[in-house]
């Protein structure tokens, strides 16, 4: 698939008639886009030409393909996928894009193009003879993209060197890539049969119990147009003033909280109207039994239901959007909550259900600010989970945090860019900045 390649530092120097070639075709199809790709400047990228069996070009020391057989990584990538439509995040040399051309039972492929300036440079030295078939359509990657709901699709490839060169550059877009990669791994593991097993006993125990509980949907039949979402992440402390001036107006907004946050929410004399609590292996030291009385539970269809029986107060079950719920909702109908790893998404999924247009957002951090795990608790009671990965906080700051935490960040993400006409309001700066949430200082 080369063309050549120019040494060293003159990579990216010149104009190459392979460019001229490539862009003529370009032009064709999508002259707006083509337009956009030869304004990027490509003079400053770090590029360096690698070689090995074969060349590719390297960006900051990453390969944008194999330099030993680039066309075998292709058809790895490949084997990856089943059906006949495709959806290719990033472009590494266009090896891949080349290949699957050649694939006369695919009915559709899609480029997502993640950095502009890099896809020119690599048309200077490529052959990119996928540019005149019918069957592809190529889009540019922003920073307002949602990735998210392509996350089955199984015609998926993401190519790790265009990935991890938006760390930086694009960090929502990484997380999202990130986020995919690793549900797909965790839901993969979910359904495999030690699991399944698990599971089938758990909705058997509970089946009968649930026969005579209701619905979460009935609590969406009242209407509200404020709520205060409140995770257990440690800002909460901080954001105890705020609470209280909310809570005590005459029409204050809804509380809806994780348990985990009762504790602290207690503490602060502040007592939510909906407790949501979704873990399997729920701890009874967990659910607040005792606020019971005009307050309601949500809870996971697999809850176990002696822990369930325990609120003395109104009750309402959920299965969870995740795969591995989907037998279950065939043998007992139920409204689905989303979820994307953490108990923050269903209770999100409630506040926007019940219609609310502000949407508070307290204790959720999705990291560890000053290495703390949750809001009134010692990381002795719950140990701080590893922390192998950043997000940026509201000060620009990197705060330390796990991947799986992070995923529950894109998670949240997601349901805000699909209900985009709600007022998102974080209301602490110290934990991860949310996508498409305000700060209290920051207009609409």
């Amino acid at each position: 698939m080369m063309g050549y390649l120019m040494e060293g530092l003159e990579i990216g120097k010149y104009m190459t008639q392979l460019y001229t070639d490539n862009m003529a075709l370009l032009a064709q199809r999508w002259p707006s886009l083509a337009n956009h790709i030869d304004e990027q400047g490509i003079e400053d990228l770090n590029a360096q030409l690698t070689e090995g069996q074969s060349q590719t070009i390297s960006i900051n020391d990453i390969q944008l393909s194999s330099r030993h057989n680039a066309l075998e990584e292709a058809f790895f990538y490949r084997s990856l996928t089943t059906g006949n439509e495709y959806h290719l995040f990033g472009f590494g040399m266009g090896d891949l894009p080349n290949l699957l051309s050649q694939d006369k039972s695919a009915t559709k492929i899609t480029v997502y193009v993640l950095h502009a300036d890099v896809f020119k440079m690599v048309l200077h030295y490529t052959t990119q003879q996928w540019l005149t078939d019918v069957r592809f359509d190529l889009q540019i990657i922003t920073k307002n993209s949602s990735l998210i709901p392509l996350m089955n699709h199984p015609g998926l490839i993401i190519l790790p060197a265009d990935k991890t060169l938006l760390k930086k550059k694009l960090p929502n877009i990484y997380y999202q890539l990130e986020t995919i990669i690793f549900t797909k791994h965790l839901n993969k593991n979910m359904i495999d049969a030690e699991h399944q097993k698990k599971y089938r006993r758990l909705e058997t125990n509970n089946l009968a119990f649930l026969k005579k509980e209701q619905d979460v949907k009935s609590i969406f039949q009242v209407q509200v147009k404020e709520v205060i979402l409140v995770g257990a992440g440690p800002s909460l402390e901080a954001c105890q003033d705020l609470l209280h001036k909310l809570t005590r107006q005459k029409n204050r907004p809804l509380i809806i909280a994780v348990a985990m946050a009762c504790k602290a929410l207690l503490k602060y004399g502040v007592k939510p109207d909906i407790v949501v609590s979704v873990d399997v292996d729920v701890f009874d030291t967990v659910i607040p039994y005792q606020i019971a009385k005009n307050t309601c539970l949500v809870y996971s269809s697999r809850t176990d239901h002696k822990c369930i029986k325990k609120w003395r107060g109104q009750r309402y079950f959920t299965h969870l959007t995740e795969p591995s719920y989907d037998h279950f909702n065939k043998i007992l109908p139920a409204t689905r909550l989303s979820i994307f790893g953490s108990v923050i998404h269903p209770a999100m999924n409630i506040a926007l259900a019940k219609g609310a247009k502000k949407i508070y957002i307290m204790g959720c951090d999705f990291g560890f600010p000053n290495d703390q795990a949750h809001a009134e608790l010692s990381n002795d009671e719950y140990a701080l989970p590893f922390i192998n990965e950043t997000v940026i906080n509201g000060y620009g700051q990197e705060i330390g945090t796990d991947k799986q935490y992070r995923t529950f960040l894109v998670g949240l993400e997601q349901m805000m860019f699909v209900n985009p006409n709600v007022d998102y309001i974080n209301c602490s700066r110290i934990g991860a900045r949310i996508t498409g949430a305000r700060y209290l200082t920051e207009e609409m």
